[in-house]
């Protein structure tokens, strides 16, 4: 975390890569593609889109930093005081929508 701090891209992209190591939720999504049973062109169009939305967090502040990295660490600087300040809120939102839809989920599954 203090060397995140720094700010600097080459730190921030090691410790991306080094976290995007496949976990359980990168192999779960997988075995759902693998279960669709598609023919090899689609299975590999969706691996590699999944791959890519998965990588968002890592990939859209990497180019940033390349292509206007001034505004970049502009961006950066501001979400990081606006998580300072609404993370807690966020964090409650977030959970909410997910729980809500959790039991949405379950209240259709019962209902089906």
């Amino acid at each position: 975390m203090r060397m995140l701090g720094r700010g600097s891209p080459r730190i921030a992209f090691v410790v991306g890569l080094l976290l995007s190591f496949p976990g359980v939720s990168y192999l779960a999504g997988l075995t759902h593609i693998h279960r669709l049973d598609l023919p090899a062109v689609p299975t590999a169009l969706i691996v590699i889109g999944f791959c890519l939305v998965q990588q968002l967090l890592l990939e859209v502040p990497l180019a940033g930093y390349v292509f206007a990295p001034e505004r970049t660490e502009e961006a950066v600087s501001g979400f990081r005081a606006w998580l300072a300040r609404n993370g807690r809120q966020a964090g409650i939102a977030v959970a909410c929508v997910l729980g809500a839809l959790v039991l949405i989920r379950g209240i259709a599954g019962l209902v089906s």
